[in-house]
């Protein structure tokens, strides 16, 4: 299984990417204004203690969109990652099982993109929150 991470920018092969509570690194869901609509429902559905990984290279894309590491026109980067540990599903993804997972940790394996463009992700974001 191929899984990938949207997240904070500058982390290299080897890396180890742990969760925010671990790190004090932002989450995706404080990338958001706080009045803005998707505010409330992901500071609810975000688990600090986990690491979020994905099957689709595009919902990886989307997730370094929102991620508050970057500046008003780019995000984070989109890593190729192994899991450190049990992998469970994300229990607040409604689409097919697996796709979204969360785990403790995971290792960067490789660097899909980097500084991934806001204005382009940004739409399609909205509904995987």
């Amino acid at each position: 299984m191929t899984y990938f991470h949207g997240g904070v920018a500058g982390l290299r092969v080897g890396d180890r990417i742990l969760p925010p509570s671990v790190t004090g690194a932002p989450a995706m869901a404080d990338s958001l204004p706080a009045d803005h609509d998707l505010a409330p429902r992901a500071a609810e559905v975000t688990d600090r203690s986990r690491v979020y990984l994905t099957t689709e290279v595009e919902y990886a894309r989307a997730f370094a969109a929102l991620h508050p590491c970057g500046d008003r026109k780019r995000g984070g980067d989109v890593y190729r990652v192994e899991p450190a540990g049990d992998v469970e599903d994300d229990p607040d993804y409604h689409g097919e099982p697996g796709r979204s997972v969360r785990c403790g940790s995971a290792v960067i394996v490789g660097i899909v993109a980097t500084g991934v463009s806001r204005a382009k992700y940004m739409r399609a974001a909205a509904h995987l929150v």
